[in-house]
């Protein structure tokens, strides 16, 4: 099996590399499946632009020439485009012994990280189109992003370990990790909304991450 996967492309917000992701996608070998593992849209209920537009309907007019499973993050979870054609929508994906799942049930239940998204609405309610301000602040904070990112990490090792998965590919947390935790390996992706771009690259059983040729 060949696949690749990204995540967080958050079409909508204007952080979004869309153009960037048209042109990786017209790239792909055509015995290539496509793996969308979350918020592929930064905001259901947010128009999209003409141009994010252009890369939904470019999406699903792929999904006839390739299989294409799409995941559903926190902020994409319910979206599905006016003509889906055969794009799969599912919670998680399994492939032998490895997992692909947004990651957001993984993130814990701390406080910091519930007044963050009380600042992302106070945030909005300024007028501001952006809801990546939430991870972007915790950027900045680096202890307490590394806590955040520490737990959602051990989290998704427990998740493996209770399923069998030896490798669990995850987005979520917009930052390219590839680590092992007791046996397990976690690769993050990153996001598609600040260079350099990652996709994750699967061939016959072999798990990579590789940086897109913009």
């Amino acid at each position: 099996m060949n696949l690749v996967s990204i995540s967080d492309l958050h079409l909508g917000s204007r952080r979004s590399m869309g153009r960037q992701f048209l042109t990786f996608l017209r790239a792909l070998p055509p015995d290539t499946m496509l793996l969308l593992n979350g918020d592929m849209i930064d905001a259901e209920r947010r128009n999209l632009t003409a141009e994010h537009l252009e890369t939904v309907a470019a999406i699903c007019a792929e999904s006839f020439r390739r299989r294409i499973v799409w995941t559903g993050g926190n902020h994409d979870r319910s979206y599905v485009p006016v003509e889906p054609n055969r794009i799969e929508f599912v919670p998680e994906w399994t492939t032998g012994q490895t997992c692909f799942v947004h990651g957001d049930r993984f993130m814990p239940a701390h406080g910091l990280y519930v007044m963050f998204g009380q600042l992302m609405r106070i945030y909005r309610a300024c007028k501001v189109p952006d809801s990546l301000v939430t991870l972007r602040f915790a950027h900045r904070i680096p202890f307490l992003f590394r806590l955040l990112r520490s737990r959602s990490i051990a989290k998704a090792v427990r998740f493996a370990e209770r399923n069998g998965y030896q490798t669990m590919v995850c987005g979520h947390l917009h930052m390219v990790i590839d680590t092992t935790v007791r046996g397990v390996r976690y690769i993050n992706t990153g996001s598609w909304t600040e260079s350099p771009l990652f996709y994750l690259s699967y061939r016959d059983g072999e798990v990579r991450l590789r940086t897109v040729e913009c």
